[in-house]
């Protein structure tokens, strides 16, 4: 939706359309892109009423949104600029009709739009290119876009993540955040079925030992090398003891606190876990994956109705996040509403194009509903992915399961061990393997993973 490259000032705020970025008081906040998105359009159209249906179809577009989420959005962006809905200064509420942008706006466009900000690099953007690591502002931008998407947690969307981050890495080779990006990105090619483990986490591993190479007191890197730690060595203790020095010299990250609290929840340490990702949510309200993996962590307590809550929440800020549907169709099943899993599945499968973990989401629930000849079907397609790129073993296990195929989901088993499948990190906590766990198979793989078996 934005399109000119354009700066817009009000009070001690300044929204940098080129740079996707806002101001106050000369420092750097923080906001969502579509909230960015949202204020833009209501400064272009100031002093205009802008109805609730207009910013649907303008922002928003094809996707549907919810009311919720648009009054969220709102909400956060009073915040990111200071102004207060009981007196506002910037945006009005017209009650049941929408939101008018009123402050007294100086903006500016091509040449223009650089004055007072220096083309190499804006002093509002220094303190936070300091933190980042680097001083060259185009390889910050590449950065954040990669940071964008490798939030959006999907195969098309991972793969762009990659390719900013090494364009910020050509730009700056010792931007350190830049290679921890790029390891985090390598890190969710296995779990999202980009390439096999084997292949992706040496690859994760060789870009954060780079950043730690840089700089060992990294929080960042020390919290990717613990997430390596356990999603692919299933070293536990080596995971938890990078992952607390990383809360050590960085104790407000969100992303820390998410990966600790993924440590906590599959060793079956529900109630810490729990609370570490509690944690990530108010560290990073608007993040969709922390949402979601609230979600999950809940779905592994078999606590679904709270799962439900956490998943809608990601749902309400993004109606079109992929992985949000895929956990929505796994606790609706769990709760015995299958046409709303069936429903979300489907959904999972159109926005998650050419993804292993959609359709084997909905041949959970297909199955799930006894709709076996269907589920045949899908399964087909499953097995013809997986002849053109990786797709997880555990995943098929899982499907076997559900069609009471026991022997053929020790066979994938062994196959997700070979491969050593992110996704066994789950063994122990996975309620759709209940039907397993009184069976020594089953205790001997979860201790394989590094598990105790109580």
């Amino acid at each position: 939706m934005i399109e000119t490259a354009q700066v817009y000032r009000f009070a001690d705020v300044v929204v940098d359309c080129a740079r996707f970025a806002v101001f106050k008081a000369g420092q750097p906040v923080k906001i969502t892109p579509r909230a960015f998105e949202v204020l833009v359009y209501l400064i272009r159209q100031h002093g205009r009423l802008v109805s609730k249906q207009e910013l649907f179809e303008q922002v928003w577009q094809e996707a549907y949104v919810s009311d919720n989420a648009l009054t969220r959005m709102i909400k956060e962006i009073r915040r990111v600029i200071g102004d207060d809905a009981t007196a506002p200064r910037y945006i009005e509420t017209v009650p049941r009709r929408g939101y008018r942008f009123i402050g007294a706006v100086q903006e500016a466009t091509g040449e223009g739009a650089l004055n007072g900000l220096p083309r190499s690099l804006s002093a509002l953007e220094q303190p936070r290119l300091e933190n980042c690591t680097t001083h060259n502002t185009a390889a910050y931008r590449a950065y954040l876009k990669g940071r964008y998407f490798w939030n959006r947690r999907a195969e098309k969307e991972i793969k762009l993540a990659v390719e900013h981050f090494e364009q910020a890495l050509e730009l700056d080779p010792n931007f350190t955040l830049a290679w921890v990006g790029l390891a985090d990105a390598y890190a969710l090619y296995s779990t999202y079925c980009v390439t096999p483990p084997r292949e992706a986490y040496p690859r994760a591993e060789a870009a954060v030992l780079k950043a730690l190479e840089l700089d060992e007191h990294l929080a960042e890197a020390r919290a990717t090398l613990g997430l390596i730690k356990y999603e692919y060595y299933w070293d536990w203790a080596g995971a938890k003891r990078e992952l607390e020095r990383a809360l050590e010299l960085k104790p407000h990250d969100a992303t820390t606190h998410h990966w600790y609290a993924g440590l906590l929840v599959a060793q079956g340490r529900f109630a810490e876990g729990l609370h570490a990702i509690r944690r990530a949510q108010e560290l990073d309200p608007l993040s969709l994956i922390i949402h979601a993996k609230a979600g999950w962590f809940y779905y592994y307590a078999r606590q679904y109705e709270l799962a439900l809550q956490e998943v809608t929440k990601s749902l309400e800020i993004d109606r079109n996040f992929g992985i949000g549907y895929v956990l929505l169709a796994l606790i609706h099943e769990r709760l015995g509403w299958l046409e709303a899993a069936l429903a979300a599945a489907r959904t999972a499968v159109e926005l998650l194009v050419e993804s292993s973990l959609s359709l084997w989401a909905l041949v959970q629930v297909l199955n799930a509903a006894h709709r076996r000849t269907e589920a045949r079907e899908w399964l087909e397609k499953l097995a013809g992915l997986a002849e053109r790129q990786y797709v997880s073993s555990y995943e098929r296990a899982l499907i076997y399961i559900s069609q009471g195929e026991h022997e053929m989901a020790y066979a994938w088993f062994e196959k997700a061990f070979e491969q050593r499948d992110p996704w066994l990190i789950w063994l122990k906590v996975e309620p759709r393997l209940d039907p397993l766990r009184a069976d020594p198979r089953f205790e001997r793989l979860v201790a394989r993973v590094g598990h105790s078996i109580t």
